[in-house]
């Protein structure tokens, strides 16, 4: 087992639940936080997880992000994070319903439609997730793209509908 570190962002030490990331980073949290700013935690499985630590898949560098939009604090605007970085994140909030998170992602999101390079992905997430904002931005990107690399990026129940669009039915 790889040794636990913690993160010092979100690390309280007067904590009441330790969550480890899909990479084994400890994070001491605030059962109360979670409570309030999530729609999923603490589930009925986390009834005393002072000992017992919740394991997550998400790596560390997007756990340390979505924990920061639980506290009482300013939240991070992503503004200097990777493409990559900001759809996990998008996804861990829509994953664990971090509602203090999912404005600022979309917003991040829909500034990378800027240039078409990362549109199928966006809109794949888009679609997942049900932001019609963010899917009626992307789609114009794609309307000419290479079918084949576009729809494995949609969700499965999308991929009839837009090979129809392009005629090919």
């Amino acid at each position: 087992m790889k040794r636990q570190t913690r993160t010092t962002a979100v690390d309280a030490t007067d904590s009441d639940i330790t969550i480890i990331s899909g990479d084994n980073v400890a994070f001491k949290l605030h059962r109360k936080y979670l409570d309030v700013n999530t729609g999923v935690f603490p589930g009925a499985e986390i009834v005393d997880s002072k000992e017992e630590p919740i394991h997550l898949q998400e790596p560390a560098s997007v756990l340390a992000i979505v924990f920061q939009f639980l506290y009482p604090r300013k939240h991070p605007k992503l503004n200097d994070e990777s493409f990559d970085t900001v759809l996990a994140v998008s996804e861990a909030v829509e994953k664990y319903q971090v509602f203090s998170a999912m404005n600022t992602c979309e917003t991040r999101l829909i500034k990378y439609l800027q240039t078409p390079e990362h549109a199928a992905e966006i809109l794949g997430h888009a679609i997942k997730h049900d932001y019609p904002d963010i899917i009626n931005t992307a789609v114009p990107h794609l309307a000419r793209a290479p079918l084949m690399p576009l729809l494995e990026k949609l969700p499965q129940h999308c991929v009839l509908p837009w090979v129809r669009s392009y005629g090919l039915s």
